[in-house]
C-alpha cells in the first residue's frame, strides 16, 4: 500500500492523472482485501492513503472544494485511529497533506492551524515546520 500511496501522491502532484487513478484503484483493492480478512486497523490505514490520493487527484483537476473535503476526511480518519505499536507513524500525515493543500489554495490561516495540530502530535517534524514557515509568510 505504501508504494501505491507514494506513486499516487507523486502522480497527482505532477498531474499524471491516469497513474494517480491507477494507484487509488490499487489502494481500494488492498483495502477491500483487508476488510475481507477482517483487518479493520490496516484497512483504515489504507483508506487514509486512498482518500489522500483521491483528494490530490481532485485538486489536480481543479475540483478544490471537493479535494479539501476529501482531504479533511482522510485527516479526520487518521486522527481518530490509534497508532499501531510496531509502526513509526504515517509516512506523510494526512493532516500535513491537508495543510499543504490549504496553502496551495491560498488559505494560510487554516493551513497554519492544521500544521500546528500536526506538530502537537509530532513535535519538531521538519516538513511540518517548513510548511508552517510558508504559512506564516517566511
Amino acid at each position: 500500500a505504501n508504494i501505491h500511496f507514494a506513486r499516487g501522491i507523486g502522480a497527482a502532484r505532477s498531474e499524471q492523472l491516469p497513474a494517480a487513478q491507477e494507484a487509488a484503484a490499487r489502494l481500494a483493492a488492498i483495502r477491500k482485501a483487508l476488510l475481507d480478512a477482517k483487518n479493520a486497523y490496516w484497512s483504515d490505514q489504507v483508506e487514509i492513503q486512498r482518500l489522500s490520493v483521491e483528494a490530490w487527484l481532485k485538486h489536480a483537476k481543479g475540483e478544490n472544494e471537493e479535494a479539501l473535503k476529501v482531504m479533511r476526511s482522510a485527516a479526520d480518519l487518521e486522527s481518530s485511529t490509534e497508532k499501531h505499536p510496531v509502526t513509526p507513524g504515517p509516512i506523510l500525515p494526512a493532516r500535513e497533506l491537508l495543510a499543504e493543500m490549504l496553502l496551495e489554495s491560498g488559505d494560510r490561516e487554516s493551513a497554519a492551524s492544521e500544521i500546528n495540530r500536526v506538530l502537537r502530535d509530532a513535535p519538531k517534524r521538519r516538513r511540518a515546520e517548513a510548511l508552517l514557515a510558508r504559512a506564516n509568510g517566511s
